[in-house]
């Protein structure tokens, strides 16, 4: 996925992550190469996106990175950033929705039902999606 950023705007990671980088950040910048800092290097490729808290702070703090390249094996992940990047407010809508309808349950168990069959709605329609593209065993 290549895409541009729109320098005015703080962007944070908006997923928690395993493995998540957020609070090794002032660890990474202090490796970053010299060119990044000088200026010299104007593209960025993240092979490994995930919540994006690297990406998020290099595209905030370095202006001469013209070209972001970012990728995942997470096919999921991957169309959650491009459904954001191509029709935020469809995803809000749809998030407000869930939202919604979770807290409406009155206790923990049904929420939690509620959970379980939003979880198991997305992985039956992933399996469909798969099985009419055919898997790779």
């Amino acid at each position: 996925m290549s895409t541009t950023v729109e320098k005015s705007l703080a962007a944070k990671p908006f997923l928690k992550w395993a493995g998540g980088k957020t609070q090794l950040l002032k660890e990474i910048e202090s490796r970053l190469p010299k060119d990044l800092k000088t200026g010299d290097i104007d593209t960025y490729i993240e092979p490994f996106i995930g919540g994006g808290a690297v990406f998020f702070f290099i595209a905030k703090n370095f202006e001469t990175i013209k070209r972001y390249y970012l990728f995942d094996i997470n096919q999921d992940l991957i169309n959650c950033y491009n459904a954001i990047k191509q029709n935020v407010d469809a995803v809000i809508a749809e998030l407000d929705i869930l939202k919604h309808t979770f807290l409406a349950e009155r206790t923990n168990q049904s929420r939690k039902e509620f959970y379980l069959a939003v979880r198991k709605e997305f992985n039956l329609e992933k399996d469909t999606h798969f099985s009419l593209i055919g898997k790779v065993n």
